[in-house]
């Protein structure tokens, strides 16, 4: 309990009577006609009322009568009576009274709003912030009090690092570097300590030091790698440490191990270390599981921004292609029906890197990947102008000219009719469907020139004069 530095409620059925026998004296003093004469020894006598309540085991009366001294005007009857308070109601919850749970909270509450800056609030914050509201920022001001004499500075150190760690995990990603040079300042002390601890061989801590060092160097490597304004330097010497631990038999990586590789990976990227990205990429990929998915996002995004960045080279549209296919794969497998935005986004991008690699280099094989994949958004009626754009002009260079006629109507169909999009997805349309079906085509334009007599804006205008002469040369145009 919160109490655990302070005498505890006694066991032994003797030493009980007589703290009961005492509860009864000083209540019998406080009852005297005369015990208000002097307020000094009335106040120290109900707190010894209380606290001898307390020592009996009568968690809830004792607490009662310690609130009684709340506002004493004497410093040190009050600050122990507000302390003692909190400490008989956590040990009564502690023993099982879950019925003083909810005044245990209240009491821990007002004991922090009046002495935030103390030992004792920062013991009620190790053992109870969650339950009596404590923000994580408070939290961590009120441990930062602490000195580093008292015998539960290292407890509270722990503390803050995890708080610090949460903190940082839910500020957003473009105002992180602030909050992971606040956790830097815990953390990387413990973990200089831990480290230090561990390799003395002290065998009376060496497991908890261990797993202790493990997560201080995962919490590490996550806010060194996901703040732009960290030095990598901090990472290497986590992954080292680590290495070396598990090497002198002080530590079993065990199920971290593809955590650890994923972590090198980021590292090794940061450092544009091509050789080491790929090798630790196939180590990745060969033990498979989350970690080689992520691997897979990681090297997307990097290949995504190298390819936004001009001059667009052939190498980092391949890129992008490469891992954005084994991430689309990832994606189908846990969204099927393509729902998630950012599951269509990279379908779509994808696709318009390939289909930009079948314009630039004439690889069929890209045109084709990027038609599966708008067709694959198309089926689950995710539809953008840009997927039917591909799909028409890819399905026309693939001799499709029906997919492609289908395709320029649909996206018409999305546009404001007398628009230059308009214009051009109908131009498209019965020029494809001339080599469909030429009787079709001369219908469509009759019918298109009857509702469009008036202007049509360059340059579809003359366009649209070209393909009607194509139209009338046609043979079976007047089919129908």
């Amino acid at each position: 309990g919160v109490g655990a530095d302070a005498t505890r409620p006694t066991e032994d059925g003797v030493a009980r009577r007589d703290y009961t026998e005492a509860a009864s004296l000083f209540a019998r003093a406080l009852a005297a006609p005369d015990a208000g004469r002097s307020p000094r020894q009335r106040d120290e006598c109900r707190l010894n009322h209380g606290l001898s309540l307390y020592y009996s085991g009568e968690f809830a009366q004792a607490a009662f009568e310690l609130a009684k001294l709340s506002e004493s005007e004497f410093d040190r009857v009050r600050d122990e009576a507000v302390w003692m308070r909190v400490v008989a109601l956590d040990t009564g919850v502690e023993k099982g009274l879950a019925d003083l749970e909810s005044d245990r909270n209240e009491a821990a509450q007002a004991y922090l709003r009046s002495y935030p800056r103390t030992n004792r609030a920062a013991l009620l914050v190790l053992r109870l912030a969650d339950a009596v509201g404590v923000s994580d920022e408070q939290a961590v001001e009120i441990l930062a009090s602490v000195p580093p004499d008292a015998p539960h500075y290292e407890a509270t150190q722990r503390q803050r690092r995890r708080l610090l760690y949460r903190i940082f995990r839910r500020t957003p990603l473009d105002a992180r570097d602030d909050a992971a040079r606040a956790f830097f300042a815990v953390a990387g002390p413990l973990l200089r300590a831990d480290e230090d601890a561990l390799f003395r061989d002290n065998v009376g801590r060496a497991e908890e030091l261990a797993q202790s060092l493990l997560l201080g160097v995962r919490q590490l490597l996550d806010v060194t790698l996901s703040s732009d304004g960290i030095d990598t330097r901090h990472a290497v010497r986590g992954v080292e440490t680590l290495r070396r631990a598990e090497a002198n038999g002080l530590l079993d990586l065990g199920l971290y191990r593809e955590e650890l590789l994923f972590r090198e990976l980021q590292i090794a990227i940061r450092r544009d270390e091509a050789d080491r990205v790929d090798q630790l990429l196939g180590e990745l990929h060969d033990a498979g599981g989350v970690f080689s998915d992520a691997a897979d996002r990681v090297m997307y995004r990097e290949a995504i921004q190298a390819w936004a960045a001009p001059p667009r080279r052939e190498d980092e549209a391949r890129a992008v292609v490469r891992h954005g296919t084994r991430v689309i794969d990832v994606l189908e497998r846990d969204d099927p029906e393509l729902e998630r935005a950012t599951t269509a986004a990279v379908f779509d991008q994808v696709a318009d890197v390939a289909a930009y690699l079948f314009q630039a280099e004439g690889d069929e094989a890209m045109r084709d990947l990027a038609i599966v994949l708008d067709e694959r958004l198309l089926s689950k009626n995710v539809r953008s102008a840009a997927s039917l754009r591909r799909v028409a002009e890819l399905a026309e260079s693939r001799g499709e000219a029906g997919r492609a006629v289908e395709a320029w109507l649909e996206l018409m169909g999305g546009l404001r009719e007398g628009e230059l999009g308009w214009y051009e997805a109908r131009y498209h349309s019965i020029r494809l469907m001339l080599l469909v079906d030429a009787g079709r085509a001369a219908t469509v334009m009759g019918q298109f020139r009857v509702l469009h007599p008036g202007t049509i804006p360059p340059p579809w205008d003359q366009r649209f004069k070209d393909l009607e002469a194509q139209i009338r040369l046609a043979p079976g145009r007047g089919g129908g």
